[in-house]
């Protein structure tokens, strides 16, 4: 006998949550809900109707093949991958991100290829690689080059900005990427 699916079986399920969430809005009031505690705008984000990212990501290894700047780079791919992880995953830190993922996921490592400097000009090469969780999987990678000129550019704070607008560049990308599936 074949099965019969109830109406609500082919409804995704954020749809029926933002549906609820509206007609919570309606019914009492946005007044009513944020005197409860609640911000609607807040709770459509988490739940990803407002273009929040629908993979788990957590971040992974992060090196300098470049040679070039050492720690200063180290650091600031750190920082744009975790920020452009962060903002995707709703603000969560790297810490809890990797907390979250525990089964199925992806991670992405990264590597800032090249670096080339000048008088009054820095450019910076990121990569981040994409892997599936667990397995570690190769999926796809995805690169971005930042140039920067002027007196921004010159000094270990214009190698860091680079670096960092680098590799948050690479990772939006590969977050597109994954969510665009």
């Amino acid at each position: 006998m074949p099965q019969r699916t109830q109406p609500h079986d082919r409804i995704p399920k954020r749809w029926l949550v933002v549906g609820a969430l509206s007609a919570l809005c309606l019914a009492g009031g946005a007044g009513a809900m944020r005197a409860r505690g609640l911000d609607a705008g807040a709770l459509l984000g988490a739940i990803g109707a407002r273009g929040a990212s629908r993979v788990s990501v957590t971040v992974g290894a992060v090196a300098n093949g470049s040679g070039v700047g050492g720690d200063v780079v180290l650091d600031a791919a750190r920082r744009g991958l975790s920020e452009a992880v962060s903002r995707a995953q709703g603000g969560a830190s790297p810490g809890a991100m990797g907390a979250r993922v525990t089964r199925r996921g992806h991670v992405f490592d990264a590597n800032v290829v090249r670096v080339e400097r000048s008088a009054g000009r820095v450019r910076v090469e990121a990569s981040v690689v994409v892997s599936t969780l667990p397995g570690r999987r190769y999926e796809f990678a995805s690169t971005s080059a930042i140039t920067l000129t002027g007196s921004g550019a010159d000094g270990d704070p214009g190698l860091a900005d680079a670096t960092r607008r680098a590799m948050s560049s690479a990772t939006n990308h590969a977050l597109e990427q994954l969510n665009a599936r």
